[in-house]
């Protein structure tokens, strides 16, 4: 008896180890993971129409922006870009064809435009 209520004790948990999934990283420990491979600030890059390879929300202050498959920054914000996270899309003003830090915004769907204060190139082969 105590065999078979074990065996169904340890059969029921099976569903529950394979939803398991690892605790996903907070905003904070994703900025810190892409900061690390992060390069020096400059001042613009060239916006690639029309349009860009894509994007991933690290964080209510940042993004990593794809401008080429192998080429991507890392945008920070002034102040909290809220929503950023729950877009489905993202547009990037540019100017003379180059994305300006402390100028340019990136806008979207359900975001306010958030003006880029810091560009940095994303150092891809090291990650």
């Amino acid at each position: 008896m105590r065999t078979t209520v074990f065996v169904i004790a340890l059969a029921s948990l099976f569903p529950l180890i394979a939803c398991a999934k690892p605790p996903e990283m907070s905003s904070e420990e994703k900025l810190a993971l892409y900061s690390r491979y992060a390069g020096e600030p400059v001042k613009s890059v060239r916006a690639v129409a029309p349009r860009f390879a894509g994007w991933t929300p690290i964080s209510d202050t940042a993004a990593a922006l794809w401008v080429k498959r192998d080429e991507a920054y890392l945008l920070r914000f002034y102040g909290h870009c809220e929503n950023m996270k729950y877009t489905g899309a993202i547009g990037v003003t540019s100017r003379m064809g180059r994305v300006f830090a402390k100028l340019d915004h990136v806008v979207g769907p359900g975001i306010r435009s958030c003006r880029i204060d810091e560009i940095r190139k994303l150092d891809l082969s090291a990650a």
